[in-house]
């Protein structure tokens, strides 16, 4: 049985919860600060009415094409998430709450709304309204996104752009991780009978910590790997940051003078490409 991801516990943590309203709003200002991360997310209705619907249905096919494509995660609507300094560095920490009116009906509106949200659709989301108690008028709505097994998707009602999550934002994806997505690495051989067929090039390549504030990350191939192989380091924006020859199973990068973001790391052997994304947080 596949392990539980971090989203989905923390899903089942609330709703599961004997007051799942509570559970939530202690979500507010606690101490330890609860982030946005990789696999959460808030979300406010907009104040204006007459955008409301417009924007709630942008960021909700936004939303599920990023925590799609980049792992899965959890939407809570009616939470508040701002800018704090934590240990020298600005992240969104959960500060505050504005109750949804009439949460049900936005739970309604966002199963409408998931059929055509993304291309290809995503199955398995799971929405609940979490009202106040002994009145439905007002309240929260959790939303679970799995992971999804048919990437990438592209976001139909939000620019029909292709969104990942990373961090405590949302964003367009880089060139060469949807690269990565849209090309199988699949590698044609012959055998000694002149039969043609395919078969899947795995380099199990590891990268820890990840995510890196230590300064630097170690690399690790798998012992099957053959010599030499590329490696190369990718901004979020799609350009070359430095690019080597690698001849050992172990190695060490250095990333002391990187600037916080998401990277791409990439090992090349033979034309096939494995890529881990890595995060530095400093």
């Amino acid at each position: 049985m596949a392990t539980p991801s971090l989203a989905r516990n923390f899903y089942d943590q609330i709703v599961n919860n004997p007051d799942p309203f509570m559970a939530i709003r202690r979500l507010v200002n606690s101490n330890p600060p609860t982030l946005e991360s990789d696999h959460f997310d808030c979300k406010l209705e907009h104040q204006d009415q007459k955008q409301r619907e417009k924007k709630s249905k942008e960021l909700w096919s936004e939303v599920l094409g990023g925590f799609a494509n980049g792992g899965g995660g959890v939407l809570i609507w009616g939470l508040d998430a701002r800018k704090h300094k934590i240990d020298g560095r600005e992240i969104d920490a959960v500060c505050g709450e504005e109750l949804i009116a009439n949460p049900r009906a936005l739970e309604a509106r966002l199963r409408e709304l998931q059929r055509q949200a993304t291309d290809p659709p995503l199955g398995g989301v799971e929405i609940m309204a979490i009202p106040v108690q002994d009145d439905d008028s007002k309240g929260f709505v959790i939303c679970f996104i799995p992971d999804g097994p048919f990437k990438p998707y592209r976001s139909e009602q939000a620019g029909q752009q292709y969104y990942i999550r990373a961090g405590d934002t949302t964003q367009v994806m880089p060139r060469s991780v949807l690269s990565a997505m849209f090309f199988p690495r699949y590698n044609a051989v012959f055998n000694v009978r002149a039969e043609l067929t395919y078969k899947q090039i795995k380099t199990a390549i590891k990268l820890f910590p990840n995510p890196s504030n230590a300064g630097s990350v170690q690399l690790i191939l798998s012992e099957t790997t053959t010599f030499p192989v590329t490696v190369k380091l990718y901004s979020s924006s799609g350009s070359i940051i430095f690019q080597k020859e690698l001849y050992d199973f172990y190695n060490t990068i250095l990333t002391d003078k990187l600037p916080n973001g998401l990277y791409i790391i990439s090992v090349e052997k033979d034309g096939v490409v494995e890529s881990l994304k890595l995060q530095i947080i400093k």
